[in-house]
């Protein structure tokens, strides 16, 4: 008896699926440099980028000059009307495959490790399962010594906090 199912190795290869970057920016004068990072990342071969930024970022780059999609806040109300429409934290988070977050700002990186969401990057900063993590951190501030390492504190401390709520099991 023949099976109607196709072999995988007689199969054509199918299609890599690209690399998915979702790149935070948040209101710090470094995110002058938003379309630069963009621009390069959309120069390595098989990324696709999309952008969550926060509304004080905006104020230091313009939209048109960022060639992704760009999502804010006010995406995420928009798109939820009732119960059964889909949640653009919940599927940003499943598209991504890394979430950069770049710059940093002092302010979100306080409250990401205080556990504070107050807007959809900092909900998307922690709202993740297993297989999703917040990649990376560039934090930046001037070159002073104590705000820098209250910066260091506060990563340590949302490590930990990410750590906790990986462990902690929420009964339905």
């Amino acid at each position: 008896m023949e099976s109607s199912a196709s072999c995988p190795a007689d199969a054509a290869p199918l299609a890599k699926r690209q690399f998915r970057v979702l790149v935070g920016v948040t209101g710090s004068v470094a995110a002058l440099k938003l379309p630069l990072l963009v621009s390069r990342l959309l120069d390595i071969p098989g990324l696709e980028v999309a952008v969550v930024t926060t509304e004080r970022a905006k104020h230091f780059y313009s939209p048109q000059d960022i060639p992704v999609t760009l999502y804010s806040d006010a995406d995420e109300w928009e798109m939820w009307k009732c119960r059964s429409d889909p949640v653009l934290h919940i599927d940003l988070r499943r598209w991504a495959d890394l979430m950069l977050v770049a710059p940093l700002d002092a302010n979100t990186l306080g409250k990401v490790a205080s556990g504070i969401c107050d807007n959809l990057l900092k909900v998307m900063s922690r709202c993740h399962e297993h297989d999703f993590r917040l990649g990376c951190l560039s934090p930046k501030q001037r070159a002073n010594p104590q705000a820098f390492e209250r910066s260091f504190q506060h990563v340590r401390e949302s490590k930990t906090t990410e750590r906790k709520n990986s462990e902690t099991k929420i009964s339905e």
